[in-house]
């Protein structure tokens, strides 16, 4: 942005162009475009799902994590149950895609890719089951699977999440966005 000396960007146009950014992060649409669009969907369920359970806990922890036993059909649990289901589903499909490297993305794996979906099926998989433990009155297993869920969290906080490929989370649809806000300007020029 800054090595084209020539180009002057209006601060408006960064405000303007913000919806670029919105728009690539929930949807990973230039991701979609690749031929293969079953991996872009399983891609974007974790996403979703991956998503949902940050603002759940992070954005609405008091409401996430009660004492109180809500029905089956309770928002809270139907949004718990569909961000389970998109990572389990979603990393369970990479987990076994890289397991027959049916794929280029998949033939070549480092440890680290193996690490990342490995942990976040984990995660998803010990937070399901402390849910159900909970919800069966079963508080010692609950505990149990607490601990194991934490175990498993604690390397993929820490690590994973900021040091390895989750960053292009960010990464890319800021990448996108910063290129839009550049296009923008270009275009504003030439007039």
């Amino acid at each position: 942005m800054r090595s084209d000396k020539t180009l002057k960007i209006p601060f408006a146009l960064y405000i303007k162009q913000l919806w670029t950014l919105i728009v690539h992060f929930a949807s990973q649409w230039r991701f979609s475009k690749c031929n293969d669009r079953k991996y872009w969907l399983f891609h974007w369920l974790v996403v979703t799902g991956y998503i949902m359970m940050f603002v759940l806990i992070v954005i609405f922890l008091k409401w996430f994590q009660t004492d109180e036993i809500y029905p089956w059909y309770h928002g809270q649990r139907l949004l718990g149950y569909y961000a389970t289901a998109v990572l389990l589903l979603g990393s369970g499909y990479f987990i076994f895609g890289r397991m027959r490297k049916n794929r280029e993305s998949h033939k070549y794996s480092h440890h680290s890719d193996w690490l990342f979906i490995i942990l976040l099926f984990l995660i998803a998989l010990s937070g399901i089951l402390i849910h159900i433990f909970r919800y069966l009155d079963m508080p010692l297993a609950t505990y149990y699977m607490y601990v194991l869920h934490l175990m498993v969290y604690a390397p993929w906080a820490l690590v994973v999440i900021p040091f390895s490929k989750w960053t292009h989370l960010a990464f890319r649809p800021v990448a996108i966005y910063f290129d839009s806000v550049k296009k923008a300007a270009l275009a504003q020029q030439k007039k």
